[in-house]
């Protein structure tokens, strides 16, 4: 489960690196659940809301599905559609996870050497609020099972892709089920734990997965 990151200078080098269109916002924070959050879809730069509403859903979800498990992503009903052809990219240089096992919870920013940035693997959909007309634009991080260096801490980590050709394919509508697979397996080498005191203890809450 991954349910706070932090995106500083992240979409700036990714923008560059793909050649991809749309204003950025300058503006540098942590990230949480229910906020609108710049991402990237197709070959532009858009925000959508971090919370997952699939279209044909009767109520919006708001934050109950913010993440979606890789190894079950592709037959459950709330992301199947999603995962085959509404694929996006989260930009991110660090993600969080507390140690549960120290009183109070320590959190951790889970980051590269140099704060290097990388995208999170995501999917999108677009819901029409039945009594409103609203139309709400949500995504959600997709997560594997973590690697050696997280796992001490938390049994989840996020899906990193950080090279062109990954994110490339993971955009690409007509990427096959094997070769996404792949990418959501691939090792996350060299990540760094880092305690750090900038969240309270009261971030440190329990959010759903799926």
């Amino acid at each position: 489960m991954c349910g706070r990151f932090k995106q500083t200078g992240a979409l700036a080098q990714l923008k560059a690196i793909l050649d991809i269109d749309g204003d950025i916002d300058t503006g540098t924070g942590i990230f949480t659940p229910g906020t609108n959050i710049q991402v990237i879809r197709g070959d532009k730069i858009e925000s959508l809301r971090w919370g997952f509403t699939p279209r044909w859903a009767k109520e919006d979800a708001l934050t109950s599905m913010i993440n979606a498990r890789g190894e079950t992503i592709a037959e459950k009903p709330s992301f199947r559609d999603s995962f085959k052809s509404r694929r996006c990219v989260v930009p991110a240089n660090g993600f969080f996870e507390w140690d549960r096992a120290q009183k109070p919870s320590q959190p951790y920013d889970i980051h590269f050497e140099d704060d290097a940035s990388f995208a999170i693997g995501g999917i999108w959909d677009e819901w029409k609020n039945p009594a409103t007309g609203e139309v709400i634009e949500s995504f959600a991080l997709v997560t594997k099972a973590a690697n050696e260096t997280v796992t001490p801490i938390h049994d989840r980590m996020p899906v990193i892709l950080r090279t062109k050709a990954a994110v490339t394919k993971w955009l690409d509508a007509a990427t096959p089920l094997p070769d996404l697979q792949r990418l959501m397996s691939a090792e996350s080498a060299g990540l760094r734990l880092t305690p750090t005191t900038v969240f309270a203890r009261s971030h440190a809450v329990d959010l759903p997965e799926d």
